[in-house]
């Protein structure tokens, strides 16, 4: 992860709408409130070579639970996309597809 850290928000959105998406204004206040948004995960990479675990931790998944949105939303998992937003450990928000981490599965 070249030393970042990530906070992931997921947004879940009607299958093939995903494209032009763009995150709610406001950043992450606003987005709590907004109807697709659907959780967050984290990702702790930042410590640098200060941090021997930084260093030597292998992979993990981050598992953000969407039931309740796509519930909510009237949506099977088959039905949706998912967007996340990434805020990093200096407060900036980046689109997960201009981070090196993986795209999300919706297992």
């Amino acid at each position: 992860l070249n030393y970042k850290s990530y906070m992931l928000h997921v947004f879940v959105l009607p299958q093939g709408s995903g494209s032009g998406w763009v995150a709610p204004a406001g950043g992450q206040e606003a987005w709590y409130n907004d109807a697709n948004y659907a959780g967050c995960g984290a990702i702790l990479g930042g410590k640098g070579s200060d941090c021997p675990n930084c260093q030597t931790r292998k992979p993990y998944t981050v598992l953000v639970e969407v039931q309740d949105t796509l519930r909510r939303l009237n949506f099977s998992r088959h039905q949706v996309d998912l967007k996340v937003m990434c805020v990093d450990e200096i407060g900036a928000l980046v689109p997960l597809e201009e981070t090196p981490v993986p795209k999300p599965l919706l297992v």
